[in-house]
């Protein structure tokens, strides 16, 4: 599981919005082949993040549910 301190400082919604921004550029086409090159990598990092976050967040709650069912 990641360390807490960088799932605290992660923001989903912003790193979507990057995601978002990065398509519409490459999709655009208005960059250089080189930008291109630049933008796809950050879009597979932060795409990988986003689903680490998600897998983690996903744990946390069946561990919250099993809890629950318990009580």
């Amino acid at each position: 599981m990641a360390n807490k301190n960088t799932e605290n400082d992660f923001n989903l919604e912003a790193a979507m919005s990057e995601l978002e921004c990065i398509n519409t550029q490459l999709k655009n086409g208005e960059v250089s082949l080189q930008e291109s090159i630049a933008l796809y990598k950050k879009g597979v990092e932060l795409a990988e993040k986003c689903n680490e976050y998600l897998v983690n967040i996903e744990g946390e709650l069946k561990i919250i549910n099993g809890r629950t069912e318990k009580q």
